[in-house]
């Protein structure tokens, strides 16, 4: 089996990029029988023209005109600005004005937005690959091999099941993504499970308790046992608890991602990142509250993240017309990873690493679903989450981007009238305001609402159905990131031949 797409698209992370004529490939070998399961399956990537949004700018403007040249100091961009921004000022023109009359001098000459020379100097850039220009260079591979045995056929007092897994990732990005610069790096992690699960009391609770082990080449290996109970308390009605321990390795990026994004540079978080910075014979300080320390940093260890957990949860029908589904967690995570900010005095430079938070991050949070069908034609819903993450350190990054509460509500007819032709579908969302931890910017995320609705009409002569609704039907813009374009409404109509 196998996947091929291209494409383009803007892709928001820790910078604006242009994904152009990017390219993807995913292919897979599968062996199936009852007992047991073998499967290969590959990633391959190729970044193809796909450049940094906010690079490609910065370097456009230096070839067109350097900031500040030694060899051309009355030619350069900075003391041309200045020297009109101080002139202005001196003649008694406002401060806002005399800003707008040096940019207009210093900016002479500048090529127009979407004129030839611009887009010669433009492409010119683009296509240079980082750190001298914008263009990635990026050909990464993942392969991947796993099986599993279920022992049900030699083993009949309890179902084992137990498996194992290798992977290869390949980091292949010509220095412009990652620390490739003297070839591709290649990464191994192999691990194995097993999973015994044992049913009692005529079916009436259901133990299962598995562990794993894995290993990263970069990293100790890691064990994580895990234990559920499943209690039927009646016919349809389920009571479940789970205890959880799991542990995730640092990324591929999160170890060796090295990209300048203009403001700072973001590295990862292996020891390489000392040598990089010349930490032996540089002053480098850790930034709180956006100012720099007064001691130089000391440079952890990076270790992977791991949690614990615990999970108790209903599931039941209640008579026959009310579905509730209903849980409630808390964890606790040792070595939660991050990133902090650090300043380079010597090159007076900003750079982002990853750490892992020196304190044991908590994280609870419950939920509540409920459907409810009126009769055979109408039914309504409910449903409501909460999640959050404390002791979290001060400056610390952790990226747990989720409002406080969210809850959806919902009313829908699967088919009105004597032949139920017409359907129908209201609900509306809803979700707390948060503030929004992100790599290219952090701020506040509002609260808002939307509705969305759909009007379905069924031909059944010919099989088939019409559809006309819309999402956000109030037209209210709003943001779900910060630093995010605002969202509005979308209206749709849609024909379906041959469906029922």
């Amino acid at each position: 089996m196998g996947y091929w797409a291209t494409g383009n698209t803007i892709y928001t992370g820790n910078n604006r990029y242009v994904l152009n004529n990017v390219k993807l490939g995913q292919y897979k070998i599968e062996l199936k029988h009852t007992d047991w399961l073998l499967r290969s399956y590959t990633t391959q990537e190729n970044a193809g023209e796909s450049y940094s949004a906010t690079v490609t700018p910065v370097i456009f403007n230096e070839t067109w005109k350097r900031s500040y040249d030694p060899n051309n100091v009355s030619g350069s961009w900075y003391p041309q600005y200045t020297g009109a921004f101080m002139g202005a000022l001196q003649a008694g023109v406002p401060y806002d004005q005399a800003h707008n009359v040096a940019r207009q001098f210093a900016d002479q000459g500048r090529p127009a937005a979407g004129s030839a020379q611009f887009k010669e100097i433009f492409d010119a850039v683009r296509k240079v690959p980082i750190p001298k220009g914008g263009l990635f260079l990026e050909k990464s591979q993942l392969w991947m091999t796993e099986g599993q045995y279920n022992f049900s056929k030699w083993i009949k007092f309890v179902e084992i099941i137990a498996g194992a897994n290798w992977k290869n990732y390949i980091l292949d990005s010509k220095g412009t993504l990652f620390i490739d610069t003297a070839g591709p790096i290649h990464i191994k992690e192999t691990g194995a499970f097993a999973q015994a699960t044992k049913k009692l009391f005529n079916n009436s609770l259901t133990l299962s308790f598995s562990g794993r082990y894995d290993k990263n080449e970069d990293f100790k290996g890691r064990f994580t046992p895990r234990a559920t109970a499943l209690f039927k308390l009646a016919k349809n009605n389920n009571l479940r608890f789970s205890y959880q321990t799991a542990y995730r390795f640092p990324s591929t990026q999160q170890k060796y991602i090295r990209l300048d994004v203009g403001d700072y540079t973001i590295l990862g978080g292996l020891p390489w990142i000392q040598e990089y910075l010349e930490a032996d014979k540089s002053t480098i300080l850790e930034i709180k509250n956006n100012v720099p320390g007064t001691t130089p940093y000391v440079f952890p260890e990076l270790k992977p993240e791991s949690v614990q957990s615990y999970e108790v949860g209903y599931k039941g029908l209640i008579s026959k017309n009310l579905l509730v589904d209903a849980y409630g967690y808390w964890g606790r995570y040792e070595n939660f990873l991050g990133r902090n900010a650090l300043y380079h005095a010597n090159r007076q430079e900003i750079y982002s690493t990853v750490v892992n938070s020196p304190t044991k991050v908590k994280t609870y949070g419950y939920g509540l679903g409920l459907d409810y069908r009126l009769n055979e034609k109408y039914s309504m819903f409910f449903n409501g989450y909460s999640d959050v993450l404390t002791d979290i350190p001060a400056d610390f990054q952790a990226y747990f981007n989720a409002p406080k509460y969210r809850f959806n509500l919902g009313f829908a007819s699967e088919g009105m009238g004597k032949k139920r032709l017409v359907g129908f579908n209201v609900s509306l969302h809803w979700q707390d305001a948060f503030n929004w931890d992100g790599e290219l910017a952090n701020g506040p995320v509002n609260a808002f609402s939307t509705i969305d609705a759909q009007v379905s009409y069924k031909l059944s002569a010919i099989r088939s159905m019409v559809r006309i609704g819309g999402t956000n039907l109030t037209n209210h813009y709003y943001k779900n990131a910060f630093a995010n374009p605002e969202i509005g409404a979308i209206y749709y109509a849609s024909f379906a031949y041959n469906i029922f």
